[in-house]
């Protein structure tokens, strides 16, 4: 087998999927170069999950409806209502990670999704604060993804 096969199925992590190396050994830079012209379209529930700006808007409205209610001295309320909030973040980030690896596991272009996932890592939002945490995945869908080939 020839290193450039191996160097083409196995950059950037994730390795060969069944079946991947046997169809890039004879030609590897034009199996790769097929994926980066045209990359498989994201999986119709990956596509079709939140955008940033729907996302953006909802956390607005929930902080606005929490600072209301603690300047209106509704204090309890506002504690479980900023509880439910944050489950609401944790369960879509949750989800936003199940989608992700999702269509990384069956997209069948996998050097084009190992790029897009090098380039999701390096440019995207911290996922470290709560509120920015909900739109990591709607930032690489609509800022990195289409951008990854130039």
């Amino acid at each position: 087998m020839k290193p450039q096969t191996l160097i083409a199925t196995n950059t950037l992590g994730m390795g060969a999927r069944p079946g991947e190396i046997e169809a890039c050994k004879s030609d590897p830079k034009g199996w790769v170069l097929s994926q980066i012209r045209s990359p498989a379209p994201l999986s119709r529930p990956y596509k079709e999950a939140a955008t940033s700006a729907a996302l953006i808007a909802a956390t607005k409205k929930n902080r606005g409806r929490l600072k209301k209610r603690l300047l209106s001295r509704q204090e309890e309320e506002a504690f479980s209502e900023r509880r439910k909030v944050l489950s609401s973040f944790v369960a879509h980030h949750n989800r936003e990670l199940t989608l992700r690896h999702q269509q990384a596991v069956t997209s069948e272009t996998s050097f084009a999704e190992r790029w897009a996932w090098f380039w999701g890592n390096r440019f995207t939002v911290s996922a470290r604060d709560n509120h920015l945490r909900m739109v990591a995945g709607a930032f690489e869908r609509e800022a990195t993804r289409p951008h990854i080939f130039g």
